[in-house]
Protein backbone atom coordinates (compact mmCIF):
# COMPACT_ATOMS: atom_id res chain seq x y z
CA UNK A 1 0.00 0.00 0.00
CA UNK A 2 2.98 2.28 0.03
CA UNK A 3 1.63 3.41 -3.75
CA UNK A 4 -1.30 4.73 -2.08
CA UNK A 5 0.63 6.84 0.24
CA UNK A 6 2.74 7.89 -2.82
CA UNK A 7 0.07 8.49 -4.89
CA UNK A 8 -1.97 10.77 -2.29
CA UNK A 9 0.97 13.17 -1.33
CA UNK A 10 1.57 13.57 -4.95
CA UNK A 11 1.49 17.66 -5.81
CA UNK A 12 -2.29 18.26 -6.01
CA UNK A 13 -1.04 20.45 -9.76
CA UNK A 14 -0.67 17.07 -11.40
CA UNK A 15 -3.72 16.58 -13.05
CA UNK A 16 -3.51 12.65 -12.54
CA UNK A 17 -2.90 12.65 -8.77
CA UNK A 18 -5.93 15.38 -8.26
CA UNK A 19 -8.34 14.23 -5.80
CA UNK A 20 -11.04 15.15 -8.19
CA UNK A 21 -9.95 13.21 -10.42
CA UNK A 22 -8.93 9.81 -8.64
CA UNK A 23 -12.67 10.41 -7.17
CA UNK A 24 -14.44 10.29 -10.90
CA UNK A 25 -12.24 6.99 -11.64
CA UNK A 26 -12.83 5.15 -8.65
CA UNK A 27 -16.73 5.66 -9.31
CA UNK A 28 -16.14 4.50 -12.60
CA UNK A 29 -14.41 1.57 -11.51
CA UNK A 30 -17.03 0.34 -8.84
CA UNK A 31 -19.90 1.32 -11.48
CA UNK A 32 -17.91 -0.65 -14.22
CA UNK A 33 -16.19 -3.76 -12.35
CA UNK A 34 -17.54 -4.15 -9.09
CA UNK A 35 -21.00 -3.29 -9.63
CA UNK A 36 -20.91 -6.23 -12.33
CA UNK A 37 -20.45 -8.64 -9.23
CA UNK A 38 -17.34 -9.29 -6.93
CA UNK A 39 -16.97 -12.26 -4.62
CA UNK A 40 -18.33 -11.92 -1.52
CA UNK A 41 -16.00 -10.49 1.55
CA UNK A 42 -16.36 -13.96 3.65
CA UNK A 43 -15.92 -13.05 7.45
CA UNK A 44 -17.26 -16.65 9.06
CA UNK A 45 -18.61 -19.62 7.18
CA UNK A 46 -22.38 -17.91 7.47
CA UNK A 47 -21.86 -14.27 7.34
CA UNK A 48 -20.36 -11.80 4.55
CA UNK A 49 -20.07 -9.05 2.94
CA UNK A 50 -20.44 -6.83 -0.22
CA UNK A 51 -17.61 -5.79 -1.87
CA UNK A 52 -19.35 -3.13 -3.61
CA UNK A 53 -20.91 -1.96 -0.67
CA UNK A 54 -18.30 -1.67 1.01
CA UNK A 55 -15.87 0.31 -0.86
CA UNK A 56 -19.20 2.67 -2.08
CA UNK A 57 -19.66 3.11 1.52
CA UNK A 58 -16.20 4.10 2.85
CA UNK A 59 -15.31 6.35 -0.53
CA UNK A 60 -18.94 8.13 0.36
CA UNK A 61 -18.46 8.44 4.28
CA UNK A 62 -14.67 9.60 3.65
CA UNK A 63 -16.12 12.74 2.81
CA UNK A 64 -16.87 13.51 6.50
CA UNK A 65 -13.72 13.50 7.89
CA UNK A 66 -11.68 14.52 4.80
CA UNK A 67 -10.56 11.15 3.25
CA UNK A 68 -11.82 10.74 -0.54
CA UNK A 69 -8.01 11.15 -1.69
CA UNK A 70 -6.87 8.29 0.19
CA UNK A 71 -9.94 6.00 -0.16
CA UNK A 72 -9.98 6.92 -4.19
CA UNK A 73 -6.65 6.14 -4.14
CA UNK A 74 -6.77 2.91 -2.91
CA UNK A 75 -9.66 2.04 -4.96
CA UNK A 76 -7.85 2.88 -8.38
CA UNK A 77 -4.32 1.44 -7.39
CA UNK A 78 -5.83 -2.03 -6.31
CA UNK A 79 -8.11 -1.91 -9.24
CA UNK A 80 -4.67 -1.83 -11.12
CA UNK A 81 -6.14 1.31 -13.06
CA UNK A 82 -3.18 4.08 -12.13
CA UNK A 83 -3.34 5.65 -15.87
CA UNK A 84 -6.30 7.64 -14.92
CA UNK A 85 -7.42 8.27 -19.06
CA UNK A 86 -7.19 4.51 -19.44
CA UNK A 87 -10.59 3.85 -21.54
CA UNK A 88 -11.04 1.21 -19.72
CA UNK A 89 -12.04 3.23 -16.51
CA UNK A 90 -13.51 6.33 -18.21
CA UNK A 91 -15.61 4.38 -20.90
CA UNK A 92 -16.94 1.64 -18.86
CA UNK A 93 -15.04 -1.22 -20.93
CA UNK A 94 -14.96 -4.25 -19.03
CA UNK A 95 -12.52 -5.79 -21.47
CA UNK A 96 -10.07 -9.19 -21.19
CA UNK A 97 -9.34 -8.01 -16.83
CA UNK A 98 -12.05 -8.01 -15.92
CA UNK A 99 -12.55 -10.45 -13.82
CA UNK A 100 -8.70 -10.05 -12.72
CA UNK A 101 -10.09 -6.31 -11.67
CA UNK A 102 -12.96 -7.13 -9.50
CA UNK A 103 -10.91 -10.20 -7.79
CA UNK A 104 -8.36 -7.25 -6.83
CA UNK A 105 -10.92 -4.73 -5.52
CA UNK A 106 -11.49 -7.55 -2.54
CA UNK A 107 -8.12 -6.89 -1.34
CA UNK A 108 -8.69 -2.85 0.02
CA UNK A 109 -12.17 -4.06 0.96
CA UNK A 110 -10.61 -6.77 3.04
CA UNK A 111 -8.08 -4.62 4.95
CA UNK A 112 -10.17 -1.97 5.59
CA UNK A 113 -13.07 -4.41 7.46
CA UNK A 114 -10.69 -6.57 9.23
CA UNK A 115 -7.92 -3.74 10.72
CA UNK A 116 -10.15 -0.92 10.74
CA UNK A 117 -14.02 -1.37 10.84
CA UNK A 118 -13.91 -4.38 12.91
CA UNK A 119 -11.46 -2.87 15.24
CA UNK A 120 -13.80 0.22 15.47
CA UNK A 121 -16.80 -1.26 16.17
CA UNK A 122 -15.47 -3.63 18.88
CA UNK A 123 -14.06 -1.41 20.85
CA UNK A 124 -17.34 0.76 21.56
CA UNK A 125 -18.95 -2.93 22.50
CA UNK A 126 -19.44 -3.68 25.95
CA UNK A 127 -18.53 -7.21 25.09
CA UNK A 128 -16.54 -8.65 22.73
CA UNK A 129 -15.54 -12.36 22.91
CA UNK A 130 -14.49 -12.63 19.51
CA UNK A 131 -11.79 -9.83 19.04
CA UNK A 132 -8.63 -11.78 20.02
CA UNK A 133 -10.19 -14.75 17.65
CA UNK A 134 -10.43 -12.45 14.86
CA UNK A 135 -7.20 -10.71 15.11
CA UNK A 136 -5.46 -14.17 15.38
CA UNK A 137 -7.42 -15.35 12.09
CA UNK A 138 -7.29 -11.87 9.98
CA UNK A 139 -4.12 -10.40 10.91
CA UNK A 140 -3.01 -7.53 8.61
CA UNK A 141 0.04 -6.47 7.49
CA UNK A 142 1.27 -2.81 7.84
CA UNK A 143 -0.24 -0.69 4.92
CA UNK A 144 1.17 2.60 6.02
CA UNK A 145 4.29 4.07 5.79
CA UNK A 146 4.40 4.49 9.86
CA UNK A 147 7.45 2.91 11.17
CA UNK A 148 7.34 3.10 14.80
CA UNK A 149 4.37 2.96 18.01
CA UNK A 150 2.36 5.64 19.34
CA UNK A 151 3.20 6.59 22.39
CA UNK A 152 2.08 4.14 25.01
CA UNK A 153 -0.66 5.34 27.14
CA UNK A 154 -1.40 4.50 31.13
CA UNK A 155 -4.26 2.26 31.98
CA UNK A 156 -5.62 5.00 34.61
CA UNK A 157 -7.77 7.45 33.72
CA UNK A 158 -7.65 10.68 34.27
CA UNK A 159 -10.96 11.35 37.61
CA UNK A 160 -11.32 14.69 36.89
CA UNK A 161 -12.55 13.96 33.32
CA UNK A 162 -16.44 14.03 33.65
CA UNK A 163 -16.53 17.07 36.21
CA UNK A 164 -14.67 18.94 33.83
CA UNK A 165 -17.05 17.84 31.07
CA UNK A 166 -20.06 18.04 32.79
CA UNK A 167 -19.02 21.98 33.81
CA UNK A 168 -18.38 22.69 30.28
CA UNK A 169 -21.82 21.36 29.14
CA UNK A 170 -23.85 22.74 32.30
CA UNK A 171 -24.62 19.20 33.70
CA UNK A 172 -26.61 18.33 31.54
CA UNK A 173 -27.02 16.02 28.08
CA UNK A 174 -26.01 17.98 25.42
CA UNK A 175 -28.76 16.46 23.31
CA UNK A 176 -31.43 16.21 25.26
CA UNK A 177 -31.15 18.77 27.96
CA UNK A 178 -31.59 16.50 30.82
CA UNK A 179 -29.70 17.37 34.02
CA UNK A 180 -27.18 14.98 35.60
CA UNK A 181 -28.80 13.70 38.66
CA UNK A 182 -25.64 13.17 41.00
CA UNK A 183 -24.99 16.74 40.90
CA UNK A 184 -28.54 17.66 40.99
CA UNK A 185 -28.65 15.44 44.77
CA UNK A 186 -25.30 17.59 46.16
CA UNK A 187 -27.63 20.40 45.49
CA UNK A 188 -24.96 22.45 43.23
CA UNK A 189 -27.52 22.75 40.50
CA UNK A 190 -31.46 22.44 40.84
CA UNK A 191 -33.72 21.18 37.30
CA UNK A 192 -35.15 23.71 35.29
CA UNK A 193 -38.32 21.54 34.39
CA UNK A 194 -36.15 19.43 31.75
CA UNK A 195 -35.68 16.15 34.28
CA UNK A 196 -32.72 14.16 35.73
CA UNK A 197 -30.96 10.95 34.74
CA UNK A 198 -27.17 9.91 34.92
CA UNK A 199 -25.39 12.07 32.28
CA UNK A 200 -22.35 10.16 31.16
CA UNK A 201 -19.04 11.25 29.82
CA UNK A 202 -19.01 9.76 26.22
CA UNK A 203 -15.59 9.38 24.53
CA UNK A 204 -15.96 10.22 20.79
CA UNK A 205 -13.17 7.84 20.46
CA UNK A 206 -12.29 4.81 22.39
CA UNK A 207 -9.20 5.08 23.78
CA UNK A 208 -9.21 1.25 23.76
CA UNK A 209 -7.81 2.04 19.70
CA UNK A 210 -4.35 2.94 21.15
CA UNK A 211 -2.17 1.01 22.72
CA UNK A 212 -2.24 1.54 25.94
CA UNK A 213 0.78 -1.86 26.34
CA UNK A 214 2.98 -4.11 24.22
CA UNK A 215 0.70 -6.78 24.30
CA UNK A 216 -0.90 -5.88 20.66
CA UNK A 217 1.44 -6.97 17.84
CA UNK A 218 3.03 -4.08 16.08
CA UNK A 219 1.21 -5.25 12.65
CA UNK A 220 -2.29 -4.46 14.01
CA UNK A 221 -1.62 -1.57 15.57
CA UNK A 222 0.44 -0.11 13.06
CA UNK A 223 -2.60 -1.11 9.87
CA UNK A 224 -5.12 0.22 12.16
CA UNK A 225 -3.22 3.74 12.90
CA UNK A 226 -2.72 3.96 9.64
CA UNK A 227 -5.85 3.81 8.04
CA UNK A 228 -7.16 5.73 10.47
CA UNK A 229 -4.48 8.69 10.24
CA UNK A 230 -5.51 8.49 6.24
CA UNK A 231 -8.82 7.95 6.07
CA UNK A 232 -9.10 11.13 8.65
CA UNK A 233 -7.14 13.55 6.06
CA UNK A 234 -4.54 13.90 8.88
CA UNK A 235 -0.67 14.28 8.74
CA UNK A 236 1.74 12.21 10.98
CA UNK A 237 2.04 15.27 13.69
CA UNK A 238 -1.37 15.92 13.73
CA UNK A 239 -2.59 12.34 14.14
CA UNK A 240 -0.38 11.88 17.06
CA UNK A 241 -1.90 14.84 18.84
CA UNK A 242 -5.45 13.46 18.29
CA UNK A 243 -4.33 10.32 19.92
CA UNK A 244 -3.20 12.41 22.74
CA UNK A 245 -6.09 14.33 23.36
CA UNK A 246 -8.32 10.71 23.98
CA UNK A 247 -8.49 11.67 27.71
CA UNK A 248 -9.36 15.29 27.42
CA UNK A 249 -12.61 16.95 26.78
CA UNK A 250 -12.03 17.37 23.27
CA UNK A 251 -12.56 13.62 23.04
CA UNK A 252 -15.87 14.01 25.32
CA UNK A 253 -19.27 14.55 25.06
CA UNK A 254 -22.05 14.32 28.05
CA UNK A 255 -25.03 12.31 27.26
CA UNK A 256 -27.67 10.53 29.38
CA UNK A 257 -27.02 6.48 29.23
CA UNK A 258 -30.11 5.81 26.26
CA UNK A 259 -28.38 8.51 24.27
CA UNK A 260 -24.92 6.77 25.53
CA UNK A 261 -25.44 3.19 24.33
CA UNK A 262 -26.93 4.46 20.88
CA UNK A 263 -23.73 7.00 20.08
CA UNK A 264 -21.89 3.09 20.94
CA UNK A 265 -23.99 1.07 18.69
CA UNK A 266 -23.58 3.88 15.66
CA UNK A 267 -27.19 4.36 15.60
CA UNK A 268 -26.71 8.15 15.62
CA UNK A 269 -23.65 10.67 15.03
CA UNK A 270 -22.85 14.27 14.98
CA UNK A 271 -21.94 16.01 11.57
CA UNK A 272 -20.32 19.60 11.24
CA UNK A 273 -23.18 21.57 9.36
CA UNK A 274 -20.57 22.72 6.72
CA UNK A 275 -21.29 18.73 5.34
CA UNK A 276 -24.00 18.62 3.08
CA UNK A 277 -25.36 15.12 3.61
CA UNK A 278 -27.54 15.23 0.57
CA UNK A 279 -24.15 14.44 -1.98
CA UNK A 280 -22.87 11.86 0.46
CA UNK A 281 -22.71 9.17 -3.16
CA UNK A 282 -22.32 11.39 -5.75
CA UNK A 283 -18.43 12.08 -7.15
CA UNK A 284 -16.31 14.26 -4.78
CA UNK A 285 -16.05 18.33 -5.82
CA UNK A 286 -13.59 19.83 -4.29
CA UNK A 287 -16.00 23.13 -4.71
CA UNK A 288 -18.87 22.23 -2.67
CA UNK A 289 -16.88 19.10 -0.58
CA UNK A 290 -14.09 20.60 1.16
CA UNK A 291 -14.56 20.20 4.90
CA UNK A 292 -15.43 23.93 6.47
CA UNK A 293 -12.79 25.22 9.21
CA UNK A 294 -14.48 25.58 12.91
CA UNK A 295 -13.83 27.21 15.36
CA UNK A 296 -15.77 28.75 18.72
CA UNK A 297 -18.90 28.31 18.85
CA UNK A 298 -19.61 24.44 17.13
CA UNK A 299 -22.85 23.57 15.86
CA UNK A 300 -23.36 19.89 14.30
CA UNK A 301 -26.45 18.10 12.61
CA UNK A 302 -27.93 15.43 14.55
CA UNK A 303 -28.37 12.50 12.15
CA UNK A 304 -29.84 9.14 13.05
CA UNK A 305 -28.84 6.37 10.97
CA UNK A 306 -31.09 3.87 12.98
CA UNK A 307 -34.25 3.75 14.32
CA UNK A 308 -34.10 5.18 18.11
CA UNK A 309 -34.89 3.40 21.15
CA UNK A 310 -38.29 4.47 22.41
CA UNK A 311 -36.59 5.70 25.95
CA UNK A 312 -35.15 7.99 24.07
CA UNK A 313 -38.60 9.60 23.25
CA UNK A 314 -37.96 11.55 20.54
CA UNK A 315 -35.04 13.11 18.48
CA UNK A 316 -32.99 16.49 19.33
CA UNK A 317 -33.00 19.57 17.57
CA UNK A 318 -31.70 19.09 14.00
CA UNK A 319 -28.54 21.45 15.19
CA UNK A 320 -26.29 20.68 18.12
CA UNK A 321 -24.30 23.56 19.61
CA UNK A 322 -21.58 23.11 21.75
CA UNK A 323 -20.85 26.12 24.34
CA UNK A 324 -18.09 26.23 27.02
CA UNK A 325 -21.06 26.67 30.07
CA UNK A 326 -17.59 27.05 32.87
CA UNK A 327 -17.61 30.14 34.65
CA UNK A 328 -15.05 32.61 33.79
CA UNK A 329 -13.50 31.85 37.10
CA UNK A 330 -12.82 28.87 36.55
CA UNK A 331 -10.71 26.85 33.66
CA UNK A 332 -12.14 27.28 30.05
CA UNK A 333 -12.42 23.59 28.37
CA UNK A 334 -11.88 23.28 25.13
CA UNK A 335 -14.85 22.17 23.31
CA UNK A 336 -15.11 18.34 21.50
CA UNK A 337 -12.69 17.76 18.64
CA UNK A 338 -14.67 18.66 15.48
CA UNK A 339 -12.65 15.76 13.53
CA UNK A 340 -13.03 13.68 16.61
CA UNK A 341 -16.77 13.91 16.20
CA UNK A 342 -16.63 13.64 12.15
CA UNK A 343 -14.51 10.20 12.21
CA UNK A 344 -16.65 9.21 14.42
CA UNK A 345 -19.56 9.83 11.98
CA UNK A 346 -18.11 8.86 8.96
CA UNK A 347 -17.40 5.23 10.54
CA UNK A 348 -21.42 5.45 11.33
CA UNK A 349 -22.13 6.14 8.10
CA UNK A 350 -19.74 3.34 6.28
CA UNK A 351 -21.02 0.62 8.88
CA UNK A 352 -24.57 1.73 8.15
CA UNK A 353 -24.49 1.66 4.22
CA UNK A 354 -22.21 -1.14 3.78
CA UNK A 355 -24.33 -3.73 6.43
CA UNK A 356 -20.75 -4.19 8.36
CA UNK A 357 -22.61 -3.16 11.44
CA UNK A 358 -25.49 -5.80 11.23
CA UNK A 359 -22.92 -8.29 10.18
CA UNK A 360 -20.69 -7.66 13.10
CA UNK A 361 -23.10 -7.71 15.23
CA UNK A 362 -24.41 -11.28 14.12
CA UNK A 363 -20.73 -12.48 14.53
CA UNK A 364 -20.86 -11.36 18.27
CA UNK A 365 -24.37 -12.70 19.25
Amino acid sequence: MSAVVDLIDAPNDRDYASTLSLCCSAHCILNVYAARGCSPLELTPSQSLDVEKVLRAILDASKICGGTRYVAAAIVLAAGKGDLGSNNVVQGHVGADGDHVKERLVAPARDWVNAFLWPFWSAYQHADPLASQRSQRHACPQIGSRTKKLAVWPDNRPSTLREEVLMRDNYQCVLKGVMDNDTCRTGRITTTGVGFRRVVATRIIRRSLFPKNDSSPLSQISAKIDILQYFAGLSGEAMDELAASIDTPENVITLNRDWHDEFDRFEWCLVPHGVDLSRIHDVFDPDLDELPELSGQQHYKFVALEPLDCNTVSNPSDKVTFVNHALPAERTFKFPNPKLLAIHAAIAHVLHFSGAGDVFSHITT
